[in-house]
């Protein structure tokens, strides 16, 4: 995203799309662009959770968004767009992992994990709005 032409692009309309605009930024064709990259990214997903059960099931993949975002902002992305990197949120991804795993090991209720990634979210953007 830092090395190509593309991902500056892409990066500097989500910081401020009317200041990507005023440096002669195509901001319709590369919003078309993203929304298209990510509509292809979310049909594979759709594609691999669908043969790894089988089945195709509208709610597989319910209640996976509060780990998304737990990912991405430990990553350190921010939630007002423009700032992350793809790195950070694989490792954010990881880590997010690793504690879901570590809390199913201790036998921990699914009720509080969603209060632990909770307040892990809420850490995480408090730590990065005082920076």
């Amino acid at each position: 995203m830092n090395k190509t032409k593309h991902g500056i692009y892409v990066k500097s309309i989500g910081a401020n799309k009317e200041a990507a605009r005023l440096s002669a930024i195509p901001v319709k064709k590369y919003r078309v662009l993203a929304f298209a990259i990510s509509g292809l990214t979310s049909a594979l997903g759709g594609i691999l959770i669908t043969s790894r059960l089988l089945s195709a099931q509208p709610n597989a993949a319910e209640g996976l968004e509060m780990n998304v975002i737990a990912a991405v902002i430990l990553g350190g992305a921010s939630l007002s767009g423009g700032v992350g990197t793809v790195l950070g949120t694989l490792l954010g991804a990881m880590v997010i992992g690793v504690i879901d795993n570590g809390m199913n090991l201790v036998g921990v209720s699914s009720f509080f994990q969603q209060i632990v990634k909770g307040v892990i979210i809420l850490v995480a953007v408090l730590a990065k709005r005082s920076d």
